[in-house]
């Protein structure tokens, strides 16, 4: 990111900067498709961070613009901004994931911490499918879940054909989330 001029409302109307919005951005907008499910976090955090690149806001997300003070002068615009991009029910981010994981996200306070929350409980899920792509140790997988996950284990036993890991791993954090 380069080093911005300090931040007026003159400068807000300047289309590089951090703050500015363009009239046509709206909340409703979906930056990337499809939405993230849990199973695909690594492709959807690479294309939101492209589409958070193009419109000057992925530092909303990176943490490195940070929020500002509550005695600063400019906090709404960093409000405003930071709202667009992750908090308010309608946000780029709510409107990018499915919602089941947005309504577990919608009371985080910043854009970054509801990315870096979307981090921890998604990338080491998709580490683990990589580990276990054969099929014959689903059911080692699921022996070795403690019994904080025996509702999930005995659903997806119960399942025939036994289902496919995205869907394992879906069914799985749910059961976390919930």
């Amino acid at each position: 990111m380069a080093t911005q001029s300090p931040i007026t409302r003159e400068n807000l109307q300047d289309s590089t900067h951090d703050y500015y919005i363009h009239p046509n951005e709206n909340l409703s907008l979906v930056l990337v498709t499809p939405i993230l499910d849990g199973s695909n976090y690594h492709s959807w955090t690479r294309a939101m961070e492209m589409s958070l690149q193009m419109k000057n806001k992925f530092g909303f997300v990176d943490g490195s613009i940070a929020k500002l003070p509550d005695t600063d002068p400019m906090l709404s615009a960093w409000k405003r901004c930071n709202n667009l991009v992750a908090i308010s029910c309608d946000s780029w981010i709510n409107h990018s994931v499915s919602h089941e994981i947005a309504t577990s996200i919608i009371w985080i306070d910043t854009a970054s911490f509801a990315w870096k929350d979307l981090k921890d409980r998604f990338s080491q899920a998709v580490k683990t499918f990589k580990k276990y792509q054969d099929n014959d140790c689903v059911l080692c997988f699921l022996r070795g879940l403690n019994d904080n996950y025996a509702a999930a284990r005995s659903q997806i036993l119960l399942m025939d054909p036994l289902p496919v890991w995205p869907k394992i791993f879906s069914m799985i954090i749910q059961q976390e989330t919930s």
